[in-house]
């Protein structure tokens, strides 16, 4: 999995944001979110970005919302 960073944007916009990478998963979520603490280390993937450019497979995270 790439871990996409995006630049030229305002910082407001760019956060950091796991991704759960698992193919039944495929979810975003806070980097302080609960979840992720129940992740697989193999299942996480660091990005820091903004929302926009996150690939759309990626559904938000029911808990943290993000």
């Amino acid at each position: 999995m790439k871990v996409y960073a995006e630049q030229g944007k305002d910082d407001e916009s760019i956060n950091e944001y796991v991704l759960n990478i698992n193919k039944k998963a495929m979810k975003l979520h806070r980097k302080g979110c609960s979840c992720v603490g129940n992740m697989s280390n193999r299942h996480r993937s660091f990005i820091t970005a903004s929302k926009e450019s996150i690939p759309k497979e990626f559904s938000p995270c029911k808990i943290c919302k993000p």
